[in-house]
């Protein structure tokens, strides 16, 4: 929860709504970041390194890596 205060000038409601959405915002995306992600959950598992081309390259194409 985030505690704000006007300390000078005299803001609009609008320029508050506009401070407060952005601050929200990036405490959103911190508590985000510190969440850790399973490893099920990890799309980058999901990738692989394309075929190797070359003498060999038919055989490495089925071997796991």
């Amino acid at each position: 929860m985030l505690d704000l205060r006007v300390v000078k000038g005299e803001p609009t409601d609008e320029e508050l709504a506009a401070v407060i959405a952005v601050l929200t915002n990036v405490v959103a995306k911190q508590a985000a970041k510190a969440r850790p992600t399973s490893t099920w959950q990890d799309n980058a598992r999901k990738m692989r390194t394309p075929n190797q081309t070359g003498v060999s390259g038919w055989r490495n194409s089925a071997l796991a890596r």
